[in-house]
């Protein structure tokens, strides 16, 4: 892994290109560009700094920021993640590595790629009545047709919960923003990629 990130086409713009490529959208100039113009999509680039748990938790691809020997930085799009088989890609090329030979290098940065619910995209707590409640319970299955349907009630809480302590979220019962994004990757619609599609 060390010789193949050290190749110094892995840029930014090579990284995602690859994830722009896992959701069929296409790359425009560079990388802030490209995020620009897929915001005017809904679609969101949206930076992550943290441990390698979260991303396997959120199950969406991730360009991620590797750290060479001599502090030079290389960048890949994680496609795949299945066990400790890891699937990186920079533009159109890709190869599978073993998730320890590759950790050690990451400067523990990410970008994923998603695409918000309806509604103001905030924290959506206990109590709370907005058009983000109606998304919320449309991907884990629940009604969403009657008056209270847009109320985060007690029920609504519990199915929360009981879905961030599957994907080792923090089980608070507040929707921030890892829970939205794996909520987005656990009822996905056509197209959306998963870094694992066997999680559900």
């Amino acid at each position: 892994f060390a010789h193949w990130i050290a190749d110094p086409h892995k840029t930014p713009s090579a990284a995602m290109a690859a994830l722009l490529g896992a959701w069929a959208l296409p790359m425009s100039g560079n990388q802030e560009q490209s995020c620009r113009k897929v915001l005017q999509r809904g679609y969101k680039c949206q930076p992550l700094h943290g441990a390698w748990q979260q991303l396997i938790n959120i199950n969406l691809p991730a360009q991620l920021e590797f750290m060479l020997s001599d502090g030079e930085l290389r960048y890949a799009t994680l496609l795949k993640a299945r066990g400790d088989e890891w699937v990186l890609a920079a533009g159109t090329v890709s190869a599978p590595f073993r998730q320890d030979a590759l950790l050690p290098l990451w400067t523990g940065r990410a970008v994923v790629l998603w695409q918000p619910g309806p509604g103001r995209l905030s924290v959506v707590r206990p109590g709370n009545r907005e058009p983000a409640v109606l998304w919320i319970r449309q991907q884990l299955h629940l009604p969403a047709d009657s008056d209270e349907a847009s109320m985060y009630d007690a029920e609504l809480v519990a199915r929360v919960v009981e879905f961030q302590k599957a994907r080792g979220l923090k089980a608070d019962g507040v929707v921030g923003l890892q829970t939205l994004m794996a909520l987005q990757a656990a009822a996905p619609a056509s197209g959306i990629p998963q870094l694992n599609p066997a999680v559900h």
